[in-house]
């Protein structure tokens, strides 16, 4: 036994861990570190190389004496810190025992001539951060900064004391993070910055730079001397060219209360930046009529010479619209994609207009020809659609725009969701990989596990019910089978979505629609007359690990949806979605499920789970 423990063998090739540890759980990893000496040499770099905090009880075992005394040791391997908390502790704790190592504490183990740690990546989420702790993560940035790849902060009191830390911010970004290949700052937050420090950063972040995403950066207005010192060419020193830069997203849109006066102020911004970027660069914005790229002539014509695409926004209006109207409107939509397609094919020398976003406030069956147009369109550049009462397209439409939605990133509904029938959702591959937004509303799934309607009174099988008997209890198992693996068909589409940051499921209803009702058991409570029974369980047993590959997924939406949702869920969206943030529509429907089927948990509420739900 002893010489299987020490043959290298036994142990993988070196080149063939990082493909195993991937995959394993820190508890598994830990435990193979205890097999032998040479077990613990090699597995230990992957137990401590991605530090992750996300829940209070990683967080309370973080601040241990023993944690403490590992991480002093083991520093020189962790690569990747990645924590939601907002306690200063941890922060702080981070700050000397991972980054600065003082003196005294280096006396507290031995630790010899220990490598410094070379931090490559490092997410920083989270909302009230006291002041000790927003300084706290400056420190670590800028002592981390010449080795980090990945960074993405997205703290609110950072982002809401702007005048305090964004200036000291955009310093240590600019000048000591050279190898920085992904940035993302503030991606859900709204951020004042001054118009010349929003240029002085954008023309001066590092040139390494791939990826670079900012949420909703809005310039407060200025005095009239700062914002011609905005204009001025020579107002930025040391700009840098961005030829790495493959993408661009800006979340900035016009707003008087947050634009400058003076609109040449928000061109020279922008214009400045893209003169530095390579014509491969993606700009993504907001996609409407007031997004960044839209604000100003000069801004679009500088994305338009830059990459070789002029960006467009169309507005369908909430009319009924005349056969003669619709077809000319059609016509308008389609010449731009077709534009681009001959473009495509080397028609074209000069830039050439594409549909970015499109919004549809009128009923598109009144209008077929230009829905029609639409659905093409989605081939062709369309990245934003979004559509007024959803509730009036059809199965099909919605399937067709997802089959054939190569360029969209936002597939968006207001006011209501659309029904997507199962079986209409499966006949056809989704080709929309880019989405990072979806709202839909999956239905037609059969249900047996789901015994009672909205008031409380059994649901019967079409044959029970003609028989005035309950549905048989072996019958409903084979069913349940057979519905899971349905299920299991919709989870596997769903997760090609790799890209996916928001999925809304489920509609939440208005108060009109609740009800106060008696339970069969006695109990009352006030439900949704609208609660979809025919939807995803959303649970383990019914295949929701199917989307673990949706590292990307931030918030997903379930409301007055029959899901099943309990403590073994909550705790799989943390252990598997790094980034998720918020799960809504569980607290209502957990209760009525609750009452109803008599699965109330009293630990659901003190499960632990490190991010929003409600």
């Amino acid at each position: 036994m002893d010489d299987v423990k020490h043959t290298p063998s036994s142990i993988l090739l070196p080149e063939l861990r990082p493909n195993l540890a991937i995959y394993l759980h820190p508890h598994d990893l830990l435990q193979m570190t205890l097999v032998s000496k040479l077990w613990h040499s090699a597995w230990t770099p992957f137990l401590y190389s991605h530090i992750s905090i996300q829940a209070p009880a990683q967080s309370l075992a973080f601040l241990t004496p023993a944690t403490k005394s590992a991480l002093l040791r083991y520093r020189h391997h962790v690569r990747a810190f990645r924590t939601r908390s907002t306690r200063e502790e941890i922060i702080q704790l981070f700050l000397n025992t991972l980054v600065l190592l003082p003196k005294q504490l280096r006396a507290m183990v031995d630790l010899g001539d220990l490598p410094d740690m070379r931090l490559t990546e490092l997410y920083l989420t989270g909302e009230k951060y006291q002041k000790k702790g927003n300084e706290c993560i400056l420190k670590i940035l800028e002592a981390c900064g010449p080795t980090l790849r990945r960074l993405r902060l997205d703290v609110t009191t950072i982002a809401n004391n702007q005048h305090l830390y964004l200036p000291p911010l955009i310093r240590i970004i600019c000048n000591t993070m050279t190898q920085l290949q992904h940035l993302c700052l503030f991606e859900s937050l709204i951020v004042q910055i001054p118009p010349l420090d929003m240029r002085i950063f954008l023309e001066t972040c590092p040139s390494s730079l791939v990826t670079l995403t900012l949420g909703w950066f809005h310039f407060p207005l200025q005095s009239k001397e700062k914002d011609e010192k905005t204009k001025d060419p020579s107002a930025v020193v040391g700009v840098k060219p961005h030829p790495n830069l493959k993408v661009f997203s800006l979340g900035a849109g016009y707003s008087r209360s947050f634009t400058p006066i003076d609109p040449e102020v928000s061109s020279a911004i922008f214009v400045g930046f893209l003169r530095s970027c390579s014509p491969d660069v993606k700009v993504y914005g907001l996609n409407l009529s007031r997004s960044w790229e839209f604000i100003q002539p000069g801004v679009t014509e500088a994305i338009a010479n830059l990459t070789g695409i002029k960006p467009r926004y169309f507005e369908v209006p909430a009319v009924q619209l005349s056969p003669e109207v619709d077809q000319s409107m059609a016509n308008e939509i389609s010449s731009l994609w077709r534009n681009h397609h001959q473009a495509d094919l080397g028609s074209y020398s000069t830039p050439r207009e594409v549909l970015r976003s499109i919004q549809i406030k009128g009923c598109p069956l009144t209008s077929p020809t230009t829905f029609n147009t639409i659905i093409k369109s989605s081939q062709h550049g369309l990245q934003n659609l979004t559509i007024y009462h959803g509730k009036r397209i059809t199965s099909q439409d919605v399937q067709t725009i997802l089959h054939h939605g190569t360029a969209l990133r936002f597939f968006t509904f207001i006011h209501s969701l659309p029904l997507l029938d199962c079986r209409v959702m499966l006949q056809s591959t989704w080709s929309c990989t880019l989405l990072t937004q979806l709202d839909i509303q999956i239905t037609g799934i059969p249900r047996p596990d789901v015994l009672y309607n909205w008031r409380g009174d059994k649901i019967l099988s079409d044959k029970a019910a003609a028989a005035g008997i309950t549905t048989d209890s072996r019958a409903i198992c084979s069913s349940i089978d057979e519905s899971r693996r349905l299920q299991r068909q919709i989870y596997s589409r769903l997760a090609t979505l790799v890209n996916l940051e928001s999925l809304q499921l489920g509609y939440s209803c208005p108060e009109v629609r609740r009800a106060l009702v008696t339970l069969p058991n006695g109990k009352r409570g006030y439900f949704d007359k609208g609660q979809q029974l025919n939807c995803l369980e959303m649970s383990l047993d019914s295949g929701l690990d199917i989307l673990a590959g949706m590292k990307s997924m931030r918030v997903i939406y379930v409301h007055s949806m029959e899901h099943r949702i309990g403590i073994p869920e909550l705790k799989w969206f943390e252990r598997e979605l790094p980034n998720f943030q918020a799960l809504s529509g569980i607290g209502r429907q957990t209760t009525r499920t609750c009452l109803l089927y008599g699965l109330d948990d009293p630990g659901l509420e003190q499960c632990g789970v490190g991010y929003r739900w409600s």
